[in-house]
This record gives structure tokens, sequence and C-alpha cells, in this order.
């Protein structure tokens, strides 16, 4: 992936000792006084034990033409932003493209939880981008893919980031149809929302008509989020994690220290914190 120096949210994925005070105490110590070269085998293996409060994070986002730009962040993105995940905490992470009833076989691209990064790399990779359609995408039927397919486990406290400027079907009045498939939206949604922890929305357009009916997808205008600049996708994402297990000030003083209080502040007013 190169280095992130200069160009990423960071300066360098958080530390192994920013991350320690995750790790429940142990008898003994089996590490060595010298720091060792990271490996990406060495970071998963390590990354995975010792941490708490286990969670689940669906990342969902819009595969359309409008969202290139954000879905080639992601893709660009991916390894720096596991990896920091990985290391502050105990994560699964899933992937899912999201496109439209006329994208076929790609209007959904499911890809099941997974705490490693090759798996991740080539899941965000194969996702394809498309067509779209009409204005409205077809989340509601995301929502009834969740509910209803056996791929999907809800064991643990699991979180959905949904990535999009559009809106389901059946919600935004004239020139919509409803979805093909007679899919309700806020039905789908109702019943999701007794399974996962929370579900966010991040707005990455600047349609006050779709805003407004995004809004009323989620519990609150806390787990809505208005996104202009797509090179913040990635510390939102973090932010949201270390938040939904009660570690945010942790997190956002781990930004301040890497990236100044500017960019703390800028996260936080997105997060309407």
């Amino acid at each position: 992936m190169g280095s992130y120096a200069g160009s990423s949210d960071w300066d360098d994925v958080p530390s192994r000792s920013d991350s320690s005070r995750f790790r429940p105490s142990r008898a003994r110590s089996t590490a060595s006084a010298t720091p060792k070269k990271k490996t990406v085998v060495d970071d998963e293996l390590e990354l995975q034990e010792g941490t708490t409060k286990p969670i689940n994070l669906i990342l969902a986002f819009d595969t359309t033409g409008s969202m290139r730009a954000w879905i080639q962040n992601v893709r660009e993105k991916i390894d720096y932003l596991c990896r920091g995940l990985f290391k502050l905490m105990d994560i699964r992470i899933s992937l899912i493209g999201v496109g439209d009833h006329c994208d076929g076989p790609f209007m959904l691209q499911p890809y099941a939880p997974s705490a490693k990064i090759e798996d991740l790399e080539k899941a965000i990779h194969d996702i394809r981008g498309t067509s779209g359609g009409d204005y409205p995408e077809a989340f509601e039927c995301l929502f009834l893919h969740l509910n209803e397919d056996p791929m999907w486990s809800f064991d643990i406290p699991t979180v959905l980031v949904l990535i999009t400027d559009s809106v389901p079907h059946g919600m935004s009045g004239e020139g919509d149809a409803g979805c093909p498939d007679g899919v309700d939206a806020r039905e789908q949604l109702d019943k999701l929302m007794q399974k996962i922890k929370s579900f966010y929305l991040v707005n990455c357009g600047n349609h006050d008509a779709a805003i407004a009916i995004q809004k009323t997808l989620v519990k609150s205008e806390n787990y809505f989020m208005q996104l202009s600049n797509f090179r913040r996708l990635t510390n939102l994402v973090m932010a949201v994690c270390m938040d939904e297990v009660g570690e945010l000030d942790f997190f956002m003083d781990l930004l301040e220290k890497q990236r100044g209080k500017d960019r703390r502040e800028e996260v936080l007013a997105i997060m309407r914190k």
C-alpha cells in the first residue's frame, strides 16, 4: 500500500503502546525488550489477542457513479483503516457494496465479517462500481439481506455504517416508483434495529430533500453525519467504532497528537459531539 506519511489521516497507524490500555493484565509478559520489525502476520496475530469489548462493524457503501471518489478513498485506505481498528480494539469488519436493481448481480456485493487484512483488501478491490439507474438505491434490499441471509450473525454487538448520497426506494416521492421487489425500507430497517447495536448514516451529498429523508432513518441526529471531505472518512469510521466501545476520548487524544487540535475538532463536529 505504500507509505501514508503526509497524505493520510495519520502520520502513522496508532502504536502498540497506544493500544496497551485495551489489553487485560497477564501473568507475565512475553514481549521482547527489543522492538521487532512489524509484519502483516505479526500485526494480525497480536491485534486479535488481548483486547476487550468485541464489536462487529458492517461498512456498507453506495457503489454508484456519484460516489466514485469516496469508493476510491476506501480502496486506498482499507489497509490503514483496518490495521488501526484491529490494533485498538477487538473487531471484525465486513464490507458491502450497494447499487441498484438495474445492476443485477452487483446490486449487493456482501463480504462476510473478517479480522484478516488480506480478506478485507480482497473484498474492497473486488467490489465493483455500478451505474445505479434512478436516484434512490437498493438500501431497502440491504436491510432485507442483513435480516434474512444466514451469513450474518448478531451474536456480538454490531454497528452498521452506511455511506451514501442517496436514499432507499419508496421514500423520495416524485419519480420514485418504489422497490421493484416490493421491499419496504422502514419495515426492514425496524427489524434490523432490533438486532444491531447502532446504525449510522454518513451522507456525502448536499441534496436537502435526501438529507431530510436520511435523518428519518436513524435513531437521532447524532447518528446522521454530514461529510464533505472524503479524506476524513477513515478518521470518522475509527471514531464511531471507538465511541461505540466507550473510548472516544482516548481516540481523540491520539488523533490530536498525530494531526493536531483542528483535526480533532473537525471530526467531533461531524459527530455532533
